[in-house]
């Protein structure tokens, strides 16, 4: 059987229309609405763990530095934070700065935002946010005790800001 030109030109098409299809699908907006339940805890103290709601509604895509750009709003109990007006960029190791009027926190997400890790960073006696891993605290959602809180933050952290093994 010969190959022709005409068989390579339909099969270049062929082979280009599945590589702008993958690209489309890839590419667009992912709608997300979802609640989720966690904990608020401390690495120092097991028994010191508060129940908690997160709520992601809004969209998200692949953004083309390997990070996510997500549009919407992120509710951490009583917290709102707005991403309608503006794109909140998710960095490749999936954490992003969340900034309110009164609050800052640091969150690490899973890759569809299925689940997400914040460090609450407070004012020190300076005014100064920051976090401290030995008694600042966390939120990991979803997870129902202190081990399922410490086994998702240590997932979704970086390598080097992971927790040692403390179970």
């Amino acid at each position: 059987m010969e190959i022709t030109d005409k068989s390579i030109s339909i099969l270049i098409v062929i082979i280009l229309l599945i590589y702008v299809a993958c690209n489309y699908y890839y590419m667009s907006p992912k709608s997300i609405n979802t609640t989720l339940y966690g904990l608020k805890f401390r690495m120092v103290n097991r028994e010191d763990v508060v129940p908690i709601t997160i709520s992601i509604n809004g969209t998200y895509r692949p953004s083309k530095d390997g990070g996510i750009a997500f549009e919407g709003t992120i509710d951490v109990e009583d917290q709102r934070f707005d991403f309608t007006k503006m794109t909140l960029i998710i960095n490749k190791d999936r954490m992003a700065g969340l900034k309110n009027s009164d609050t800052v926190l640091h969150a690490y997400f899973g890759d569809k935002l299925e689940k997400i890790m914040i460090k609450i960073f407070e004012p020190n006696e300076s005014g100064v946010y920051s976090f401290s891993s030995a008694d600042g605290w966390m939120i990991s959602a979803p997870s129902k005790d202190w081990n399922e809180a410490v086994q998702l933050a240590n997932e979704l952290l970086p390598k080097n800001q992971r927790f040692a093994n403390t179970f």
